[in-house]
């Protein structure tokens, strides 16, 4: 069997449950809590710490940016660079895995977490049938993402996020893999984004999104996920999104959003 139909085996069940039916108001589906790469408020980003809390937490998803060594192999970084999260130097893509391994995670925040670059082959064999897997696919071979995914038997949720044409290739590539595209900039983006990905999702951070914009992404068969990152996460802007209508928010904090929600019985 070929790696693209035992993917599209393997991802068509968990696209189909991505997220719940989208439903008038009085009986709206909980809302999904996205751990921004892992939870950057409660753990050092994009770690197996993090993702371990998130997964701990009972969080739906945690965000993982993936990039690509130069000898070719994922890893786990949202910056193209080492410098600001390990105390090495120097771009992902110039460095091999064994350079990037010996590399220690630094956070100023979390002095405690001692930690080495997580490959994305290791945070898909810690998160498989424990959470789902929001895909922020960085600088990676679309079907080197692919192979890990398959060869590891990634049976859960999976949504992967991406420029137009990026996602385009894993339409083409992976046809059941759920994609998620930005924030479109006014309805004809829309409709043009709907027209040439068929997307199960949006993104885009709270300030961007309007009732309107929300209203019309439903309309058209996708999901609003969006980013409460920054000074909106916090109750505020939570009960903002959720106003807005959105389906699932991605948050630095998921332990407080969680709790919030169950507050709200949004959950």
């Amino acid at each position: 069997m070929t790696m693209r139909l035992t993917i599209a085996m393997i991802t068509m069940m968990s696209a189909c449950s991505l997220v719940p039916a989208v439903t008038s108001p009085k009986a709206r589906p909980p809302v999904l809590v996205v751990a921004h790469r892992g939870g950057a408020g409660v753990a050092p980003e994009n770690t197996l710490t993090a993702f371990r809390k998130a997964i701990r937490l009972r969080a739906d998803y945690v965000e993982v940016d993936v990039g690509c060594s130069a000898d070719g192999h994922l890893v786990v970084m949202h910056d193209r660079t080492v410098d600001r999260t390990t105390n090495g130097t120097g771009d992902i893509a110039k460095l091999t895995l064994a350079e990037i391994g010996k590399l220690a995670i630094r956070s100023d925040r979390f002095p405690d977490v001692h930690e080495r670059v997580p490959t994305f082959e290791a945070v898909v064999r810690l998160c498989r049938a424990r959470i789902g897997l929001y895909i922020d696919h960085k600088d990676a071979p679309v079907g080197e993402v692919m192979r890990v995914l398959d060869a590891l038997r990634f049976g859960r949720k999976a949504i992967v996020y991406g420029s137009p044409d990026r996602l385009a290739e894993y339409r083409r590539l992976m046809p059941a893999m759920a994609i998620m595209p930005g924030h479109p900039a006014d309805l004809a983006a829309m409709d043009a984004l709907v027209s040439r990905l068929h997307p199960e999702a949006m993104d885009g951070h709270l300030l961007e999104w309007t009732r309107e914009q929300v209203d019309e992404a439903h309309r058209r068969g996708a999901t609003v996920w969006m980013d409460v990152m920054g000074d909106t996460d916090n109750e505020a802007g939570w009960q903002a999104a959720v106003d807005l209508g959105a389906d699932a928010l991605q948050t630095d904090y998921p332990d407080r959003l969680l709790s919030y929600l169950r507050r709200k019985k949004l959950r």
